[in-house]
């Protein structure tokens, strides 16, 4: 491609403003020369990227005439009927810009759902600069049912960038592989005087939401994020087998969790918090005992859990797995063991 590039720049003056269309496909090709303009255009694919290959000489437009065709773009694809809806928002943790999108199901949908986000950079009326471009990453629908909602989230750090100039778009494609996009959003990234107004969030919880076949030894982790560093003191964390009649649970005790008597169901433990870094505070939890086998292990967050500066939650945070298969063994006539599958 940057072969292709070269010989078509060759066949125009260096004034003149050469504008070339490229499907990016699943990835991103650079352009043949570093003054490139990128934006983002909705279509029947969840990205779509166009280079500007050029020198500039004067106005080729403004930064507020894209965004607003843009933005155009985005309203009339939002005002179609779909079977969800979305929203996005951003926040700062640390260095690093989030971008949450929380997908709101209207009717209950079958096969894969992909939410996909992406950030994009445009400078306008400067000359010569190199633009950075867009990222984006996938993430799969964790839920199908009517009235059931979920966020996502996607991160970049926007050091060096010119944060004037910044846009934040979210794509939900339907049935992934179709190339069928449900609804989009987009919004315009103001970076400049951002504070910590946003209430901590949950990731990388392992086991996975859903996660099938766990090991009965496994334990439970968790990170907690927050730019302003999160308030242990508000932090209620249980796990809970559906199967169980009877059990105990945590209490707040410090740094861990100790146990306490609780309902039923509830399973007792320990919470070790690793908060040496404030802003991204890693929990594992080890229960007393094994888990049983073929179990439906349920683990909540409960609303409420605050940064340092007494933004909270306000729903429960939850996501479950279920155990492996109990394999019954039994002694053969000759004395060796044998699994019964």
């Amino acid at each position: 491609m940057r072969e292709a590039f070269s010989h078509l720049r060759a066949d125009y003056s260096e004034d003149d403003l050469v504008v070339v269309s490229n499907h990016c496909g699943d990835g991103y090709a650079n352009a043949y020369t570093n003054y490139r303009k990128s934006y983002c255009v909705v279509s029947g694919y969840p990205t779509a990227m166009v280079d500007y290959i050029y020198k500039l000489v004067g106005t080729y437009s403004t930064w507020q005439q894209n965004y607003d065709w843009l933005k155009v773009r985005i309203d009339i694809q939002l005002a179609k009927e779909s079977e969800a809806t979305l929203d996005l928002d951003y926040f700062a943790i640390g260095d690093d810009i989030y971008l949450e999108t929380t997908v709101n199901l209207e009717d209950d949908i079958q096969n894969e759902w992909w939410v996909w986000m992406l950030v994009y950079q445009e400078m306008w009326d400067t000359y010569p600069l190199v633009v950075r471009d867009g990222d984006y990453t996938p993430s799969v629908l964790q839920i199908s049912g009517a009235g059931e909602s979920d966020s996502y989230y996607w991160s970049f750090d926007p050091t060096g960038w010119d944060t004037d100039h910044l846009v934040g778009v979210c794509f939900l494609e339907k049935n992934h592989g179709t190339k069928e996009v449900v609804q989009s959003r987009m919004v315009h990234l103001d970076l400049g005087s951002m504070l910590d107004t946003h209430e901590p969030i949950v990731v990388d919880v392992d086991p996975e939401n859903g996660e099938d076949d766990v090991p009965i030894d496994s334990t439970i982790e968790f990170t907690l994020l927050d730019d302003s560093g999160i308030n242990l003191d508000t932090l209620d964390f249980t796990v809970t087998d559906d199967t169980l009649s009877g059990g105990r649970a945590l209490t707040p005790g410090g740094r861990a969790l100790s146990a306490g008597f609780t309902p039923a169901g509830d399973i007792s433990g320990d919470l070790d918090i690793d908060d040496s870094d404030p802003q991204s505070v890693v929990c594992t939890f080890t229960p007393d005992d094994e888990f049983g086998y073929e179990a439906t292990i349920t683990c909540t967050i409960a609303a409420g859990l605050e940064d340092t500066q007494g933004y909270g939650t306000s729903e429960d945070y939850v996501w479950s797995f279920v155990t492996e298969e109990w394999v019954r063994v039994e002694t053969t006539t000759w004395g060796a063991i044998k699994a019964q599958f």
